[in-house]
């Protein structure tokens, strides 16, 4: 379970996802595409980055446990 932050309203969403794959898919999802099996993957995501301890995706962050 991944819980991601949207760092543009403070709201917490949990996903039963890795981290790379729960941004981007709360990423995609904020921009009203829900066809799961179309998400480009977290390294080829133009929005998509990586910290020491944490990914992000536009607005999206989530920590790396």
């Amino acid at each position: 379970m991944t819980k991601v932050l949207n760092l543009a309203t403070g709201k917490h969403i949990t996903y039963s996802l890795p981290p790379e794959q729960a941004v981007v898919a709360a990423y995609e999802q904020s921009l009203g595409n829900f066809n799961t099996w179309q998400y480009k993957a977290f390294a080829d995501h133009p929005k998509a980055r990586r910290g020491q301890y944490s990914v992000s995706c536009g607005d999206f962050a989530a920590l790396i446990i």
